[in-house]
C-alpha cells in the first residue's frame, strides 16, 4: 500500500510539472538555433546569453555537442544574443522579437579571434516558422492600440485574420452566450478555445468570453494576441476549431504614465 501510494503522489506530481511546463509555453516564446564557424563546421560549448532588453531578464545557455542552444519559455519582448568562446570573436544579434508562442531561430557564425572582439548585427530572426506546422496570426501592440474599435473589445480584431469569420447570435437564449460569436478555419462556433495568460476563460457555453454587453476586457490590458488554427501543438488541444491565445501587459524597464 505504501508503495503505491507513493507512486500516485509522484504521478500527480509529474502531472502537475508537465501542466505548469505546457502553460508557460502557451503564454512565453521561446529562441533557439546553431552555432558554426566560418567554414560551417558546428562549435560546442560556446556560452550564449540572451538578454531583454525591455526588463534586463538574463537567460545564459551553452550550444551543445552539435552545436545547437535552445531557450524556450522566455517572456515576450525585444531581445538581444550574445555568443562568446575563446579563441573566437563575440557574436551579438539584437533586434530579436519574441511575440505569444512564437519560436524565432537565430544562428550565430563566429569567426576566429580574441573575445574582446565584438561583431554586432541588428535584424529580426527569420519571419518563416520552421519549428511548428500550425497556422498562427498575430495581432500586435500597434494593431490593438491604433485600429478603432466600437466598445474596445479586442476580440473583434480576431476577424482581420485570414479565415476567421464573424458569426452573428440571435435572440436572448442565455444559454448561447453573449460574446462576438467565431468561427474559425470553417468550425462551429463553439469548437473554439480562448485562452488569457494560458487560463481558460470560454465562455460557460463553449463560446466567445463576453459579459451581457458583448464586450471583453477593454484593449488596454491587452499586449497581444494569436489566432491558431490547424495542427497547432498539444498544450493547446481540447477543441478542433480555432485557439485565441491572449497575453495581458506587463511591466517594462520604462516609465509609462
Amino acid at each position: 500500500m505504501q508503495t503505491q501510494r507513493g507512486l500516485g503522489i509522484g504521478a500527480v506530481v509529474f502531472l502537475f510539472c508537465n501542466l505548469a511546463v505546457a502553460m508557460a509555453q502557451v503564454t512565453t516564446g521561446t529562441i533557439s538555433g546553431t552555432v558554426q564557424d566560418s567554414t560551417g563546421a558546428v562549435v560546442p560549448g560556446v556560452n550564449i546569453t540572451i538578454r531583454n532588453t525591455e526588463t534586463g531578464l538574463t537567460r545564459a545557455v551553452a550550444s551543445d555537442e552539435a552545436g545547437r542552444y535552445r531557450a524556450p519559455n522566455l517572456p515576450l519582448g525585444a531581445y538581444e544574443v550574445e555568443g562568446s568562446k575563446p579563441g573566437f570573436q563575440t557574436e551579438v544579434r539584437r533586434g530579436i522579437t519574441l511575440t505569444v508562442g512564437r519560436e524565432a531561430v537565430v544562428n550565430l557564425p563566429l569567426k576566429v579571434g580574441a573575445v574582446a572582439e565584438r561583431v554586432e548585427v541588428t535584424g529580426e530572426a527569420p519571419l518563416v516558422d520552421t519549428t511548428s506546422a500550425s497556422m498562427e496570426f498575430l495581432v500586435d501592440d500597434k494593431k490593438i492600440r491604433d485600429l478603432p474599435l466600437n466598445g474596445r473589445n479586442y476580440t473583434q480584431l480576431a476577424v482581420l485574420q485570414p479565415g476567421v469569420t464573424p458569426y452573428k447570435l440571435y435572440g436572448d437564449n442565455l444559454s448561447v452566450g453573449h460574446g462576438q460569436g467565431l468561427s474559425i478555419a470553417g468550425a462551429r462556433v463553439d469548437q473554439n478555445s480562448f485562452l488569457m495568460d494560458g487560463q481558460d476563460i470560454t465562455d460557460y457555453a463553449g463560446r466567445t468570453p463576453g459579459s451581457v454587453t458583448g464586450s471583453n476586457l477593454g484593449v488596454d490590458a491587452i499586449r497581444e494576441f494569436s489566432v491558431l488554427s490547424g495542427s497547432y501543438s498539444a498544450e493547446y488541444g481540447l477543441v478542433s476549431g480555432g485557439v485565441m491565445n491572449v497575453v495581458t501587459n506587463s511591466g517594462t524597464n520604462q516609465l509609462h504614465g
